[in-house]
Parts: structure tokens; sequence; C-alpha cells
């Protein structure tokens, strides 16, 4: 199962990472309704193309639904070293509460790998209830795996979130009893 997980987590590294930086055709450039701004949004037949999850092919060929895909994609300057950064991000109460308006509770199930030096390398399985600040959207009960990479080359890190149900054909995680009524893909940042 650590095999698998593992496995998956660098393949899904690899995927933020070349979305990250692939520009068009992948992302469509539109205008935004602020003065001067641009949203990137994605082009998911471009996606579908680059990224085919043979996984949820074979899962949805009988049960197909309409899931609407919700992507983004943005460049931003933090005032924070990078360590601190993705310390945040392996520490589930520094990252409720540096994204409190987005992760209204967190906790780690279990820490799959450590890591070999350092954060590089850490597997952990999370839990988290994702909210929007509406008393229309209800919440989201999420349970997925983080992994944490630091490319020695450049020094960025890579910190991916992955959805413990596209494999659960092949591995039985502890929990997965809550149901889905959205699905999530590779999600993440890379820090430089």
């Amino acid at each position: 199962e650590k095999i698998i997980a593992m496995e998956f987590a660098v393949s899904c590294v690899q995927e933020l990472t070349k979305m990250c930086n692939t520009e068009e055709p992948l992302w469509i450039k539109k205008k935004s309704d602020k003065i001067g701004g641009e949203i990137l949004c994605l082009n998911e037949e471009e996606y579908t193309r680059l990224f085919p999850w043979p996984m949820e092919n074979h899962n949805n060929n009988n049960n197909k639904r309409d899931f609407r895909r919700e992507a983004s994609k943005a460049n931003a300057v933090v005032i924070m070293n990078s360590i601190t950064l993705v310390d945040a991000f392996l520490d589930t109460d520094k990252w409720s509460e540096m994204f409190c308006s987005i992760v209204a509770r967190a906790k780690t199930l279990q820490i799959i790998s450590s890591g070999v030096s350092g954060a590089s390398g850490s597997l952990l399985l999370m839990y988290a209830e994702l909210q929007v600040l509406s008393p229309l959207v209800p919440t989201r009960e999420a349970y997925f795996l983080r992994y944490v990479e630091q490319n020695t080359e450049t020094g960025n890190w890579a910190i991916v979130d992955f959805p413990i149900d596209s494999f659960h054909d092949q591995i039985q995680p502890l929990v997965m009893n809550t149901p889905h009524e959205y699905k999530r893909k590779p999600s993440g940042c890379i820090i430089q």
C-alpha cells in the first residue's frame, strides 16, 4: 500500500509541476472583473489529453456523472521563507490557522513517510473540512494524501494533495465512509 501511494505521489508532483510550468493551450487567459486583471482558466480537453486518469475512466464507465471542474492558477509573493511555509503545510494546526478562511478543521490521520532528509519525501494521510465563507455553501469533507518534495537542483518545494478515492480499488484506506459529492484531482503549490 505504501509503495503504491508513494508512486502515485511522485506522479502527482510531476502533474502539478507540468501544470504550473505550462501556459497555453492548457491555460486560457480570460479577462477578469478587476481592472487590467486576467484569469487563467483550465482548458479541460487539453487537461484530459495531457493527464488521463485510467482509474477514473475504469470506475466511471457505467456510472457517469457530470462534474463541474474547478481549477485555478496564480502566482504570488509570500513574505515568509520556504522552510517555514513548508512546515505550515505539514502541521495541520498551522495550516488551518494560515488558511482559516478555507480550512475549517484539519488533522493528520497517519504519517505514511516522514521523508528522507527533513520534510522532503513526507507523505501524510489527512482529513480537512473545507469551507467557503457563505451560509449557502456547505462545507466539504476531504480525506487525501499530502506529499512534499524538494527539487534538489532548483531548491523549489512541491506540495501536492491528491485524493485517496482515485485508487481505493488497489488499497483500502482506513477512512472511506463519507459520501463523495465531488471528486478531487491533484492540487497544490510550488514554493520557490
